[in-house]
């Protein structure tokens, strides 16, 4: 039960960005009392959308108004204002009344923030996702925040340096040491195998140190592994190091993350065939899984459905994976649901039969087919105007 006691992992990813967005910079106070300056009068809508026109802007988005609770509103209201940049410019022109306009260098430090941000809201939606597996996700996608959290602490910008420095300080209380359990669900991946986990160590903590990081993680896996078989063999012996493969320039086509304008990729050097380690002299169903050829990262592959098709061949190693994989990272699905029932049975509909709520949250189901939409999903303030796409 060690190994199963694990943080939310959206729920953490929140604590990092709202850190780090106690650095705000005046620039974005600017942009949220922009949006509200366009929202307090139908006149000020018209007027911006004659902006919009002008600046011939053919996108037919709506401005954002973020909300203190949300921080990923904070991410839409600078991504929709960026896009309508040019047009808030023309306003100040011909409204003497509007006096919240950011300057160039606000814009391009907004710019940068939003760049900040977007990783973190993707990867958000990735492990919120209720229709597929998602402890496989973990690793590589904490790791990656890792790193772009190094990089962007090098960056030239003061604000940005002090808002990643909040970040970082939250990343190393929750996420210092990665979750053993979702470096399992790593392995247990037959696109990843030791690969990926091998890349990552190597790249956090240099060749020696990410060899046996690996090892002990595959040594803990074999343990685990032995409380499903009951097997009275000795304990397995842990895995030595073989000579390292130099990676090579192969870019991998694996991650599910859809790119941002700011490039997010940091498994480009991955080598796909990259080394084995030895597993001792006892053949166990984890070193026979091993030893099996590596499924290509860039294959659509239902993970649980591999392990549940190849049970008969490697046996209780199957149950495990099927415990360890359906473990999810977060608990926003099962708190969604309660938020549903609080929408339905409010005080002014509280005499519902309990077959009758359990027949709208299903039928609300069949009907939105389990997809989100964002205008519905998002919660926050829209300001609207006519569309000028295609004029």
């Amino acid at each position: 039960g060690k190994y199963f006691h694990i943080r939310c992992a959206t729920h953490t990813l929140n604590l990092i960005v709202k850190n780090g967005l106690k650095a705000i910079d005046d620039c974005i106070v600017k942009v949220r009392e922009s949006v509200k300056y366009l929202e307090a009068s139908e006149s000020r809508k018209r007027t911006f959308e004659q902006c919009v026109k002008r600046c011939l802007i053919m996108e037919n988005k709506t401005l954002w108004l973020d909300v203190p609770t949300r921080w990923n509103s904070t991410y839409f209201m600078l991504d929709r204002a960026l896009i309508y940049h040019s047009a808030f410019k023309e306003l100040a022109v011909i409204d003497p009344m509007y006096k919240h306009l950011p300057t160039d260098d606000e814009w391009e430090r907004i710019s940068q923030i939003q760049e900040l941000l977007g990783p973190f809201c993707e990867i958000t939606d990735l492990f919120s996702g209720s229709e597929y597996p998602t402890a496989n996700l973990y690793f590589e996608n904490v790791w990656k925040i890792d790193m772009f959290l190094k990089e962007q602490a090098e960056s030239s910008d003061p604000i940005i340096r002090d808002m990643v420095r909040e970040m970082r300080s939250k990343f190393d209380k929750y996420w210092s040491e990665y979750t053993l359990l979702f470096a399992f669900a790593t392995i247990l991946d037959p696109r990843c195998k030791l690969v990926l986990l091998k890349y990552c160590y190597v790249k956090l903590y240099g060749e020696e140190m990410g060899a046996r990081k690996v090892g002990e993680v595959q040594f803990k896996l074999e343990l685990l592994l032995r409380e499903y078989t009951k097997s009275t063999s000795p304990p397995p012996t842990p895995p030595t190091r073989a000579p390292l493969t130099p990676p090579s320039r192969t870019v991998c086509a694996g991650s599910r993350i859809r790119h941002s304008k700011r490039k997010f990729d940091y498994l480009a050097e991955l080598n796909e065939n990259d080394a084995h380690y030895s597993h001792g002299s006892g053949r166990s169903m984890l070193s026979i899984y091993l030893e099996d050829p590596k499924i290509e990262r860039k294959v659509d592959l239902d993970v649980l459905e591999f392990w549940k098709t190849n049970k008969a061949k490697y046996g209780e190693l199957s149950d495990l994976a099927r415990d360890v994989l359906s473990v999810p990272l977060t608990t926003v699905a099962s708190e969604s649901t309660f938020s549903i029932g609080g929408r339905i049975l409010s005080k002014w509909k509280s005499s519902y039969l309990p077959e009758n709520v359990e027949a709208l949250i299903t039928t609300r189901s069949w009907l939105y087919g389990f997809e989100s939409h964002e205008e519905e999903e998002f919660i926050g303030s829209d300001v609207e105007w006519c569309s000028t796409k295609g004029l």
